[in-house]
């Protein structure tokens, strides 16, 4: 405990203490377990009305008959062998325990397992399939294995006991899912069923209701105030408006719009340094605004510009379809997903600022199912058919601000991290990767961001590929940009700046723990070549890596050049290359074998150019 208050502030620390003092009062008052589907747990969820149509479901739009219940569990695990293993440690055959949630330890949990693996499973996504699925049929299997599910679900997991509860923003994403849950039920017919749909709404809105009203005394603080408070804000947003709590959606919006300067950057990019953790905060945002106009109450000021730089982010991001400039963590997470298929989310989430908005954010299609149950068909035939607006993904850009430059030329991306470490003091999900580099030909990935694996289990592996050894970047005097003191958590962090930047070219200075500075220059020529040139600010033994994509074989091919594989070869001044073996991580709980280019040197300059044979950039954005 001592290592960890270390490296926060004072102020958070003492945060985390109240806190802890709030929770142990908690524990004496729900020491009776009650299940949140059975009565009101606060006044606040007593005399409470449902209305739906805050929500904004379509009822009358294009509807494909999807009537699957199986959601996504990160790492391949099969839902149908989990759907009511509500305690599933998931990488072990160990179970969570059933105890107070407050007392329930997560990390570093080798013996049980990732605990964002069994969160998926919890937030109870498949409960909103299953109520879609009666609406569209009509059929009392799905109604019946809704009643089951939740019967099983609420005995098993008492108000906050056990795994399901250790997390409010867990708590939030449950709130949604059941509110669009108890929508999909109110509106559907239920032919002669009717006493059991309706004893359904009125458990899930009972939780829902119970889950608010907890969450308006637990917003997330201090350095867990980032995607954590909005998500939070959001369920409150969507709760009170369903719920006749006005009070609850006008603090939520104040504390939303808040936290737009402080989470985001002037130039769109959230401050958490990831591309999926931007793409979520974003869908808080929207998820929110949705409900709000559905709601007839409007737009908060800035909120529409917010958007349109938000998504902006995510449409310069894209590489081809289904294919983008990624950095930091990536768990997979989601608000709002009322199909059980994959789809692309980071062009869901462009698709549903486009539809906010009304100005379109990049491609319309195909169209995600999720938006189709929330936009009229009129509304996106309009967005679909209007001129581009906003931002284009061609070109390249750099966000001053945000940290990021995408430049193109020839058919050849390059993704340039030159970002802060991210929000607080403990930076949770930003990586070592200060001026590393991604790049693409075509829709081709060469050298890649090695991804973020697990959370809270195998640190070992997780804390590597964190690190700036695993980065396409430079560590000097043999120390990394960062420190890494204990799981999810950065203690002393790098120092960027911005130099300069062009259409072709960027240039930005990374200051780490060996207190050399680091200069490093991108730039894309018109020969297919990219050419990345690294001073210091003094004599020092340095060491470059290269990781490149799964699949590439690269070898030392003589003194001065690589052979990186896939038409691609990288020659090198002054220094000598390795080849090594890794592994990285491509989807979250997944390892693959892959491999990393070292080259090594001393003194104050080298340069590094990559060829790229033109025949290998298969298509273009």
């Amino acid at each position: 405990m001592a290592s960890r208050l270390r490296a926060m502030s004072a102020g958070e620390a003492a945060r985390r203490m109240a806190e802890r003092g709030i929770r142990l009062a908690e524990a004496a008052r729900w020491r009776l377990r009650p299940r949140p589907v059975d009565v009101p747990l606060y006044r606040a969820a007593r005399r409470i009305t449902f209305d739906p149509a805050p929500l904004g479901l379509v009822t009358d739009g294009r509807h494909a008959i999807d009537t699957g219940h199986s959601i996504r569990i990160p790492g391949g695990y099969d839902y149908r062998e989990y759907s009511t293993d509500w305690h599933a440690g998931f990488q072990t055959p160990a179970q969570w325990p059933r105890t107070w949630a407050y007392s329930l330890a997560i990390r570093g949990r080798d013996d049980i397992g990732d605990a964002r693996t069994n969160w998926e499973l919890n937030r109870l996504g498949q409960f909103t399939l299953m109520a879609k699925a009666f609406y569209l049929t009509g059929d009392v299997a799905h109604l019946e294995r809704l009643r089951v599910e939740m019967d099983s679900w609420t005995a098993r997991n008492p108000f906050l006991h056990g795994i399901a509860w250790v997390s409010p923003m867990e708590t939030a994403l449950r709130c949604i899912n059941w509110l669009y849950a108890a929508a999909f039920l109110h509106e559907s017919d239920p032919a002669g069923h009717g006493d059991v749909a309706d004893a359904l709404v009125h458990r899930l809105v009972t939780g829902a209701a119970n889950m608010a009203a907890y969450l308006r005394r637990h917003s997330a603080r201090g350095s867990s105030a980032g995607c954590a408070l909005l998500v939070e804000q959001a369920a409150l947003v969507l709760a009170g408006s369903c719920l006749g709590r006005r009070r609850w959606v006008g603090k939520a919006c104040r504390i939303l719009s808040r936290e737009l300067p402080r989470q985001f950057t002037p130039d769109g990019v959230h401050r958490e340094s990831g591309l999926r953790y931007h793409a979520f905060a974003a869908e808080a945002y929207l998820v929110a605004a949705h409900c709000l106009t559905a709601s007839g109450a409007g737009l908060p000021p800035g909120w529409k510009v917010a958007l349109e730089r938000m998504a902006g982010f995510v449409t310069r991001s894209r590489v081809a379809p289904g294919v983008y400039v990624a950095w930091g963590d990536d768990d997979e997470g989601h608000i709002l997903r009322l199909t059980g298929r994959d789809d692309d989310y980071y062009a869901y989430i462009c698709q549903f600022a486009s539809l906010v908005t009304g100005h379109r954010i990049g491609p319309m299609e195909p169209l995600s199912p999720t938006l189709e149950w929330l936009f009229t068909p009129g509304r996106i035939d309009a967005v679909s058919a209007s001129a581009e607006g906003a931002v284009a993904a061609e070109g390249s850009h750099t966000y001053a601000d945000g940290g990021y430059s995408l430049l193109r030329r020839g058919g050849i991306t390059a993704g340039v991290d030159h970002a802060p470490a991210g929000i607080g003091a403990t930076a949770a999900h930003a990586h070592a990767d200060a001026l590393s580099v991604q790049l693409y030909a075509g829709d081709r990935p060469l050298l890649i961001d090695p991804g973020t694996y697990l959370y809270d289990v195998a640190r070992p592996g997780r804390d590597r590929l964190c690190s700036a050894a695993m980065h396409n970047t430079v560590v000097t005097g043999g120390a990394g940009k960062d420190e890494i003191p204990g799981p999810g958590m950065w203690g002393r962090h790098s120092d960027t700046r911005l130099i300069d930047h062009g259409e072709h070219h960027v240039e930005a200075t990374a200051k780490g723990l060996s207190g050399v500075e680091h200069r490093r220059r991108v730039y894309l020529a018109d020969d297919h070549t990219v050419e990345i040139t690294d001073s210091f600010s003094r004599e020092c033994d340095w060491t470059a890596t290269f990781v490149t994509a799964p699949g590439m074989r690269p070898s030392a091919a003589s003194r001065g050049t690589v052979k990186l594989g896939a038409g691609a070869t990288l020659t090198y001044t002054d220094s000598k290359a390795r080849v090594e073996p890794v592994e990285v991580s491509p989807a979250y709980g997944v390892k693959t074998a892959a491999s990393a280019v070292r080259i090594s040197g001393h003194g104050t300059r080298v340069q590094f150019t990559i060829n790229i044979n033109p025949t290998i950039i298969t298509s273009k954005l």
